[in-house]
């Protein structure tokens, strides 16, 4: 044993040892405590756990449950099907949109629409919602079903559940990281990865709602409005934000776009970005994976779509529905 010091090789083989150990910690705690990257996916109804408590167990896939709430569609349209809270209402509401506005992930009992005849009964006004929104539907399609809808039956109002991908949205293929044998490699690729679709895909949307993209929505928007119009009835726009990050939300130009739209158009718009954001946008999610409005967030829309509806002509606590006449 010597007291002689080190020698500067062997100063760098100390250094070197010393950071092959901290790597090689780094990477087991990556590989013992990180999860796998996760994918989020707003197409599936399905989630791998229940945080909230408010799923029912499905069924058990390789040994690990799988959770969700019925989720019946018609086979044909599309639209969610349920048994209405309030099923002796007269239907003189029609409901559109696309999977929001349908529930996904949401008990149908639970949605905006169902919940609003029940708040319109508390102020005395008779009336229910026909819930006719679709998964993946965008504005093209809206226009289409509420022609269809509104030849086969008389409603008082229309209420266009619109999201913020309705005029179309041009994101470009999402990179896939390069395979890695290190945990700890993997975890910061996808990282960085998921940092850069995110980036991407919110220019997309404010590329949406700008030059001949928006004017195409906007000129889609004034047909809805005819339609509902010549079926002698009231249409309003029910702007939803996306659940993102409403402490720096970056999509408020979409917002102004919108109501600048409607104003334009004499359209009757309701925002309801102010009374989601008093909450953190990851409370409202249906699950971490799925960012579709959960319960929380339906009840909130509700809400203030009776207020905004109430004020209009169409539904006061005396007057008599069209299909009753």
């Amino acid at each position: 044993m010597t007291d002689a010091p080190l020698t500067g090789r062997e100063k760098a083989l100390s250094l070197v040892i010393g950071l092959l150990a901290t790597a090689a910690v780094i990477e087991l705690a990556f590989r013992v405590w990180m999860p796998a990257p996760g994918g989020f996916n707003n197409e599936r109804d399905e989630y791998p756990s229940n945080p909230r408590g408010y799923f029912d167990e499905l069924r058990v896939e390789d040994g690990k449950p799988v959770y969700g709430v019925p989720m019946v569609q018609h086979p044909t349209t599309g639209e969610r099907v349920g048994d209405p809270v309030r099923p002796d209402a007269p239907p003189r509401i029609l409901g559109l949109g696309d999977s929001q506005g349908m529930g996904q992930g949401v008990r149908f009992e639970d949605t905006a629409f169902e919940r609003m005849a029940v708040l319109l009964d508390e102020r005395g006004i008779d009336a229910r919602v026909v819930n006719r929104a679709v998964r993946g539907y965008d504005i093209a399609e809206v226009v289409d079903r509420a022609e269809e809808e509104l030849a086969q039956a008389d409603y008082d109002l229309v209420i266009y559940w619109l999201v913020l991908d309705d005029f179309g949205l041009a994101v470009g293929a999402r990179p896939e990281p390069a395979p890695s044998a290190s945990a700890a490699v993997r975890f910061f690729r996808h990282a960085r990865a998921q940092w850069a679709v995110s980036q991407a895909t919110t220019q997309a949307y404010l590329e949406a709602f700008t030059g001949a993209s928006l004017a195409e929505g906007s000129d889609a928007l004034g047909r809805l409005h005819e339609a509902v119009q010549a079926h002698d009835a009231d249409l309003v726009v029910a702007v939803m934000p996306l659940l993102y990050d409403f402490d720096a939300y970056p999509f408020g130009p979409i917002h102004a776009a919108l109501r600048t739209v409607c104003d334009d158009r004499k359209l009757a718009c309701v925002d309801l970005l102010p009374a989601l954001r008093t909450s953190d946008a990851s409370s409202l999610w249906v699950h971490p994976i799925d960012h579709h409005p959960n319960e929380t967030a339906h009840a909130r829309i509700a809400a203030v779509l009776v207020d905004a509806v109430q004020s209009g002509p169409r539904l006061t606590a005396e007057d008599t529905p069209k299909n009753m006449e």
